[in-house]
């Protein structure tokens, strides 16, 4: 589910597993990790089905952070992640 922050941009927490974030055209603003768990890792596509489209990549070794991203999402945003304690949440614009 997502929320609307004050900017009007839209975050949504990065669970285990494949999301589906959203469907359309937007701009991915960016991914913030906040606790980093081992082996874990975060993939982003441009799409609405498979695995097509990588747009971002975050592996535990990249450790916490705000990654950047501003990418241009023609389709929509999918998410594949394998996380058992990571916390992460992505923000993007519509």
């Amino acid at each position: 589910m997502a929320t609307t922050c004050a900017t009007g941009s839209r975050r949504t927490n990065v669970t285990n597993g494949t999301t589906q974030v959203f469907t359309g055209r937007t701009v991915l603003m960016h991914l913030v990790v906040t606790n980093a768990a081992t082996g874990d890792s975060i993939a982003v596509y441009d799409a609405i089905s498979g695995t097509s489209n990588p747009v971002l990549e975050w592996v535990f070794a990249d450790g916490k952070g705000r990654f950047e991203a501003r990418v241009p999402i023609s389709n929509g945003i999918r998410v594949v992640a394998t996380i058992t304690s990571t916390r992460a949440y992505l923000v993007w614009g519509v």
